[in-house]
């Protein structure tokens, strides 16, 4: 009989709890089949204490029989074979019982088995005494607690002391016997008792209404800080070096997140036009989306004219000097200054000049918004501009978009899966973000570090316990079906990682960035400047009653030299720009802040994220110190699979759902985030296009001359395609594709031939080739013995005398490098250059030819009267032949006389010989 300790139980159990125990035995690995096996088992408990066979609080005894039943196969294999049981498997400890050893405080409850297998001796089972080595067996163990309360109609406290846990509970339903005190028409009080199963129900007595219930635990892992797994941690350090190496990475991420933030504060302002003329003071924003595909960025000039009712551009460049643009992916805006309103816009015709490395360009769509009636124009493309792609056309015409267009299918659900995955995907988004956005990449790395911890959290303290032993009830839908313990984790572990991390970065994604106060010189600064141009509030729409309304009113306010509302007409820097806008304050008051939280809001994110990966972090490694070295490993090995699934499987699975449900049912046309807050300047910064001509700097004619021949050549060089240079041009790249192509196939040939000949010739040893060369000089060129070459073998008397000569005398040594002889070269088989030996003896072997393997042509008769192919396997004539090369009649014979007489010419394969042919 042994005694195995289990270790904890259940941990935090408090008082008035029952504990339930199920021990179901699994038998022996060696036991017989279709035979009964009967065990006595001894469940031993103690409260914060191991117990052992003397020391233990409370016991119980259970006695099973095991049989192994056989399946339709008749090999037995213990991991596989049902067993069929019999006895009692289940240990009930009321809470009256419980109260005994339980304290006030939660305890920790820890259990040890103890077995001894029975043997049958008449009608009764006795100890086996014959087989004294100890036997181990299996079994399966699981456990759970249960509480009864009860309320009166006139309390609004649950109660305990009065009701007691009954035997038949299980993990959803719970047997209560409540005792409790009940008014009658005596003077006296009459004590009753009452049995309710399926908590929830409801008992009623008299005039009072009495609700009982009761409470399960889901098990747990528990943690023990008085032996901290920080100072063992030589003992199990797996989950505590990959958690580290998860801090290296986050440590790494950032410093590039940190840079990148930086490269995205240049590239997410407005860039102004380089062709803009300062007169001009009518201003309309472009934004140019460039697609997602393969190789849609452009090294190309692209230009284009604007048409609307009640005019046109011109030829105007998109071109930045300072960075990079129409990049994949990208979303490039543009300041366009033109003389006066363009109306409503009607199409747009974009080109581009066909230069560069790689020209190509898959044009998105494009953007128009008149700054001055916040009215924006959408031109959808979705095309390539390419000469080998698509159509082969670098130059489209693009009406503006109805609201068809912008609530159709193609475009919501390209629009939308771009937006999550860039940015609500919160992995993908750190690489991807738009530059534009609040939420910076520092911030996104440190919220998918604290959603990884606290994941890794919820994950380990419930990781190895089994929920679903002796769950009678299950939830089932078509395919899934979970129980009610799995049910409660799920929403457990739902309600550690997704609340706090919620806030975390919707604190991080609206709070406002901090504005540094300006001085008051350069507030007066402003005001005069506004004072001296007031041509900069004459430009307004009037394509609508509205924008005559709002343009009255602003020169109303103008000329009574007052500001509408006592505004003051801002200059707006916006990105790596300054642009003047002078925008009427009514307009100005319809636009809402996207950021509600004030500036310090995402200094509490920092600290609530921090203090969410401290505090995950701990509880890991303390929940991990518990675990074994291979189930901590197992832990890790599962998580990291998880971590990989939910990035590159869930997510975006989530994220194509979302955008269909989008695009299908709400069809609310995609409006971009393009708009930056107001930033200011830090004392090291400056304007990325400070350079811009002003108007007084035209004043100067030879400025304003200078000015006028640039703007010439750059729409000289900017002139729309024509048709037969295009064909041209086009024919050109298809050549270079085409070039490129058997360039392309001529280096993947080169690289397998190198790949080829590695793998053919990369285990040949230097030694191949000395043994072919000495096989050459000694049998070929006769080297040492005889003249006669071997390739001048040519007829029956050459070859007897090549044989005779050089090939046998050149099979054994024989004589010394003295020409001596030397004895000792037959007993080490050393052939003619006393460096090779034979391994077995030489054998000669005559391989035939078919007769009719080969056909003379006709005309060859009377020249030839019969023809010889080469050797190969496919013409060697394989008959048994008797003397004189006579073919023998019955070539199926197997007789010993066959054998004996036709030994001479008998075939004999080289699988019998194993030689190599």
């Amino acid at each position: 009989m042994a005694l195995l300790p289990i270790g904890v139980l259940t941990s935090n159990t408090a008082k008035h709890t029952a504990v339930s125990i199920t021990v179901i035995s699994r038998g022996e690995e060696d036991m017989k089949p279709e035979y009964s096996y009967t065990y006595t088992i001894v469940v031993f408990i103690k409260i914060n204490a191991s117990p052992t066979q003397d020391n233990h609080d409370l016991n119980c005894t259970l006695i099973q029989s095991v049989t192994a039943i056989l399946n339709d196969s008749d090999v037995f294999k213990f991991n596989e074979t049902e067993m069929k049981h019999k006895g009692d498997t289940v240990c009930f400890f009321s809470n009256t019982v419980m109260n005994s050893f339980l304290s006030n405080a939660s305890s920790d409850i820890y259990i040890n088995v103890r077995h001894e297998r029975l043997r049958s001796k008449g009608n009764d089972t006795v100890p086996d005494e014959e087989n004294e080595e100890f036997i181990p067996m299996y079994y399966n163990i699981s456990s759970f607690t249960s509480q009864c309360y009860y309320r009166s109609s006139s309390d609004t406290e649950w109660h305990y002391t009065e009701c007691e846990v009954g035997k038949d509970s299980t993990r959803d339903t719970t047997q209560c016997f409540c005792y409790y005190l009940a008014p009658s028409e005596s003077e006296g009080h009459q004590r009753s008792k009452r049995s309710i199963e399926d908590y929830g129900q409801e008992s009623e007595q008299e005039e009072n209404l009495v609700t009982v219930g009761g409470s399960f635990s889901v098990p747990m892992n528990s943690i023990n800080l008085r032996n901290s797994a920080f100072t063992k941690l030589s003992e199990n350090p797996v989950v505590f070096t990959f958690m580290t190496c998860c801090l290296c990475a986050y440590i790494v991420i950032i410093i590039w997140a940190r840079k990148e933030d930086k490269r995205d504060v240049s590239r997410a302002g407005i860039t102004p036009m380089s062709d803009n003329d300062p007169r001009h003071t009518y201003k309309y924003e472009i934004t140019i989306f460039t697609g997602v595909r393969r190789q849609s960025s452009t090294t190309a000039n692209v230009s284009f004219i604007l048409q609307g009712e009640k005019g046109e551009t011109g030829i105007r460049i998109v071109k930045d000097k300072k960075r990079p643009i129409l990049q994949r992916s990208g979303i490039d805006s543009f300041l366009m200054t033109v003389p006066q309103t363009l109306g409503t816009l009607v199409h747009l015709r974009i080109w581009h000049d066909n230069t560069g490395h790689s020209p190509q360009w898959f044009l998105s769509r494009v953007s128009v918004k008149d700054i001055q009636t916040n009215r924006t124009y959408y031109f959808m493309l979705d095309r390539w501009l390419a000469l080998e792609e698509d159509d082969g056309q670098i130059e489209r015409i693009v009406p503006t978009a109805g609201q068809s267009e912008l609530t159709s299918f193609g475009h919501l659900f390209h629009s939308r899966t771009r937006r999550n995955i860039t940015d609500s995907h919160l992995w993908v988004s750190v690489f991807m973000r738009p530059p534009k956005s609040n939420f910076t990449r520092c911030q996104r790395t440190t919220c998918c570090l604290s959603l990884l911890f606290c994941t890794m959290m919820a994950n380990i303290l419930f990781y190895g316990i089994d929920i679903t032993a002796n769950e009678s009830s299950s939830f089932s839908f078509g395919p899934v079906s979970f129980s009610t313990g799995q049910l409660v984790i799920g929403i457990i572990s739902t309600l550690m990682v997704f609340p706090i991390n919620l806030i975390i970065v919707q604190l991080f994604r609206l709070s406002r960035p901090r504005l540094k106060r300006k001085r008051g010189c350069c507030i007066r600064n402003d005001v005069e400047k506004a004072r001296f141009k007031p041509q900069s509030f004459k430009a307004s729409s009037t394509s609508s009653k509205e924008d005559l309304r709002l343009q009255r009113d602003l020169l109303e306010s103008s000329i009574n030299g007052e500001n509408v509302k006592g505004e003051i007409p801002s200059r707006s820097e916006v990105g790596t720009s300054r642009i003047e806008l002078y925008v009427p304050s009514k307009m100005k008051a319809r636009r809402k802040s996207t950021l509600p939280l004030p500036w310090w809001c995402k200094y509490v994110a920092w600290v609530l994220a921090w203090m969410t990966i401290g505090l995950a972090f701990w509880l890991t490694i303390e929940v991990a110190g518990e675990f074994g070295s291979k189930k901590a490993g197992e832990w890790v090995v599962t998580m990291s699979i998880s971590l990989t699934q939910d990035i590159f499987i869930n997510q975006p699975i989530k994220v194509l759902l979302l955008a269909t449900f989008y695009s299908l049912v709400i069809k609310s046309p995609d409006k971009e985030d393009n708009e930056l807050t107001n930033v200011q300047l830090e004392n090291d910064e400056e304007f990325l296009h400070d350079e811009q001509l002003k108007e007084e700097d035209l004043e100067d004619p030879s400025k304003l001359e200078e000015f006028k021949k640039k703007r010439m050549a750059e729409v000289a060089s900017a002139l729309p395609p024509d048709q037969d240079e295009i064909r041209d041009q086009r024919d050109i790249r298809m050549k270079e594709i085409k070039m490129r192509e058997i360039l392309k196939e001529i280096t993947v040939y080169a690289m397998f031939l190198c790949l080829l000949m590695g793998v053919a010739f990369g285990n040949i040893g230097k030694d191949n080739y000395s043994l072919r060369a000495s096989m050459v000089q000694t049998f070929v060129k006769a080297s040492y013995n005889g003249k006669m070459h071997f390739t001048k073998v040519s007829t029956r008397d050459y070859f007897w005398n090549y044989t005779n000569n050089v090939f046998l005398p050149s099979l054994y040594a024989g004589v010394s490098y003295n020409g001596q002889a030397d004895p000792k070269s037959a007993v080490e088989h050393l052939v003619a250059d006393r460096t090779s030996s034979l391994t077995s003896v030489a054998r000669l072997r005559q391989l035939r030819v078919k007769d009719d393997a080969c056909v003379v042509p006709s005309p060859m008769h009377m020249l030839i009267d019969n023809c010889r192919p080469e050797y190969s396997s496919a013409s060697e004539d394989t008959r048994h032949f008797n003397e004189h090369w006579i073919p023998l009649k019955n070539q199926t014979r197997k007789s010993k006389c066959f054998i004996f007489i036709t030994r001479v010419a008998r075939i004999v394969s080289s699988d019998e010989l194993r030689s190599i042919r």
